[in-house]
């Protein structure tokens, strides 16, 4: 498991190893470094992977994220999430950086909002939309084990 400090540090070493950038406005700054926490930890999630020989590791909770009761969530693999998120995109680009703000970035929706341009009662209709579309996608991914029982 990749602890925070090891999070933040690598994204500190890969954002001082390219070259410099001129960061047009804090949504430039909290946009690139929320992608770049992502990129991070998906490709520790490949590597895991990789180093498991198919077998994959890296897990997360959706319910860390808020609004999911603790007791309904279930393990969401990196590596699906990305691929879900790159879906999500394709169809509403500012709702997959509303969860890559909150959930890569850990902004609140008045941050985010403000990263966004939008107002927040917007952020956060995003952030609902965008989080029950991913967790139904999610969702029909997991292994029948791991849903719940409907007797």
């Amino acid at each position: 498991m990749l602890q925070p400090s090891a999070l933040v540090n690598e994204a500190f070493v890969r954002l001082m190893g390219e070259a410099p950038v001129e960061w047009a406005s804090r949504a430039h700054f909290f946009g690139f470094s929320a992608r770049l926490m992502r990129r991070i930890l998906i490709d520790f999630a490949r590597a895991q992977e990789t180093e498991k020989r198919g077998r994959r590791s890296t897990h997360l909770d959706l319910s860390v994220a808020g609004d999911v009761p603790a007791g309904e969530s279930h393990p969401v693999d990196f590596i699906d999430l990305d691929h879900a998120l790159n879906e999500l995109a394709q169809l509403d680009p500012r709702q997959a950086q509303t969860v890559e703000l909150r959930y890569f970035g850990g902004l609140e929706n008045a941050e985010i909002a403000a990263v966004l341009g939008v107002s927040e009662p917007t952020a956060v209709r995003d952030w609902r939309v965008a989080r029950a579309w991913l967790y139904h996608r999610l969702q029909s991914r997991l292994p029948q084990s791991h849903l719940p029982n409907d007797s």
